[in-house]
This record gives structure tokens, sequence and C-alpha cells, in this order.
């Protein structure tokens, strides 16, 4: 998985036996959440964000904690916890489904 930002980018290899427990769907909402910690540090003081993906359900779990996969819902819990993410999550404005046209960091989990 993986994701980038105005050219600066990320990739995190999976191993191969943990695959068979992650849903794609859990793995496009990972990609979003490590996105938004991987570039968090480079946000000017100040800035607000909008994190855009691709995933239908990442939008509705980020906002709604409408999660009903318990691995996803696992994933959201442990995703609040982090602190690198909690202070993404205080800038991060909304969230938008991107058209899959584009690349975007959802697209290579």
């Amino acid at each position: 998985m993986g994701g980038f930002m105005h050219g600066f980018y990320w990739y995190l290899e999976i191993p191969r036996e943990v695959l068979p427990w992650l849903h794609i769907t859990t793995l496009e909402f990972l990609t979003t959440g490590f996105g938004a910690m991987t570039f968090g540090p480079f946000l000017p003081p100040g800035a607000r964000i909008v994190l855009r993906t691709d995933a239908l359900v990442t939008p509705h779990v980020l906002t709604r904690e409408s999660q009903k996969s318990e691995t996803l819902a696992f994933a959201h819990h442990r995703l609040l916890q982090a602190p690198a993410f909690a202070e993404v999550a205080m800038v991060s404005r909304t969230m938008r489904n991107r058209p899959s046209i584009k690349c975007s960091s959802a697209q290579a989990a």
C-alpha cells in the first residue's frame, strides 16, 4: 500500500500472510489513515486539509463511525488512538470521494 502528496510518497509492503485477514476496504481505509499520519508533519502551521480517497467506505467510517466489519472497526479504533492521526484529524475538514480516474493513496492499496 502507499500514497502520495505533492511529489512526496510512501510505501509499505504488506506481508503475504496478513493479506487474507485484510479486506480491500480495510486496506483502503488504512492507506488513507497512514497517508494522513505520514504527511501530517509537512503541513504548515494553521493548515486545513481535505483527505481524499476513491474508497467509498473510508469517508463514511471517518466522518460517521459507520463501520460494520469487525476488522474495519478495529482498524478505525486503533487509528483514532494514534497521536499522529489525531493531530491531522483536528485540521482535516472533510472527507471526499475522489474519482478513480486519477491515482490516489487508496488505489495503491
